[in-house]
């Protein structure tokens, strides 16, 4: 079995839009007229959710008209955030074949019809014109890419000169090879890729961009997982997301990973 066919059995499951939809309207004000809200605690599955999520696109400068690009897109929580809060057309694209589906499904459920649009591809050959996009972003994506080389250097070719790149993701700490398993992403540590931030820099920056920003999230992170397992709600996630989410937490104090956002201009 591939790294890419592993990484898709892991987070495919069946009847995700049902799943999330019923539960959303189980606690909506108005549940015959869902909100993007709704589905904020069911979509923004990354540490901190929908917070993270503003904290990263407030630095990203979208505005009504441009065109952004979500890497790893999941089932398009953050591009129904931007795409309502920005009015930014955004494209959404993700190695799981049903979260096109299943994106697509919300995206109607909230008014949301066509923006964003969803593609089912690998983000480091993306099906995208060079210089297709105005700012492009990538949240909780990379740990599973392996080749964090032609990722980078795909989404430089499909971005505008001048265009800035956000990224909020898991990264390597310290001592990375003695993380516990499983955390949310993976169940070992064959389908989990996770370079330091500065090494990631120095991809970045290998790949034709410059660093703007770079910020620790460890904090926040550990506050929003301690909030997660306190207030857990089960949607779509297998009965061992609890541990899954507690061993993720213990690897985040014991400096074995880091949450961690970089933003980068292409130059």
């Amino acid at each position: 079995m591939t790294i890419e066919q592993t990484v898709i059995k892991h987070y495919a499951r069946k009847n995700i839009a049902d799943s999330i939809l019923a539960q959303a309207r189980e606690r909506a004000e108005e549940p015959e007229t869902l909100k993007t809200s709704d589905l904020a605690a069911f979509d923004e599955m990354h540490i901190g959710g929908v917070k993270a999520t503003a904290h990263l696109i407030d630095r990203l400068g979208l505005t009504a008209g441009m065109s952004v690009l979500d890497v790893g897109c999941g089932i398009g929580g953050p591009a129904r955030y931007v795409a309502e809060t920005t009015g930014a057309a955004v494209t959404g694209v993700d190695l799981t074949p049903e979260y096109k589906a299943v994106g697509e499904a919300l995206n109607k459920a909230v008014g949301l019809a066509g923006n964003p649009e969803f593609v089912t591809g690998n983000a480091t050959a993306m099906p995208f014109d060079e210089g297709a996009f105005d700012a492009a972003y990538l949240i909780h994506a990379g740990m599973n890419i392996q080749d964090k080389q032609a990722l980078c250097r795909d989404v430089f070719r499909v971005l505008k000169p001048g265009a800035l790149f956000g990224i909020y993701d898991v990264m390597g700490g310290q001592e990375t090879e003695q993380m516990a398993f499983p955390v949310p992403w993976a169940d070992t540590q064959g389908s989990s890729f996770l370079l330091r931030p500065r090494d990631v820099e120095a991809i970045l920056v290998d790949a034709g961009f410059e660093i703007v920003e770079t910020e620790s999230r460890c904090e926040f992170g550990v506050a929003a997982l301690d909030n997660l397992l306190q207030h857990h709600i089960e949607v779509v996630r297998e009965d061992t997301f609890r541990p899954k989410a507690m061993n993720l937490k213990k690897n985040i104090e014991n400096g074995y990973c880091v949450p961690w956002q970089i933003v980068a201009r292409k130059s």
